[in-house]
């Protein structure tokens, strides 16, 4: 099964799911590799786009 969509749709898709995994990253508190925003925002910035 296959679904078609458009890059922009895709990109939006895409922005909101890095988002919230970076959200997740940076606010679980039972995690004991939390990012603070400095370090989430060098992390983010790293990561291969």
């Amino acid at each position: 099964m296959a679904v078609k969509i458009d890059i922009e749709t895709f990109g939006k898709i895409e922005e909101i799911l890095e988002n919230y995994g970076l959200h997740k990253l940076m606010r679980d508190d039972n995690d004991a590799e939390s990012l603070n925003l400095e370090q989430a925002k060098e992390y983010y910035s790293s990561v291969p786009q």
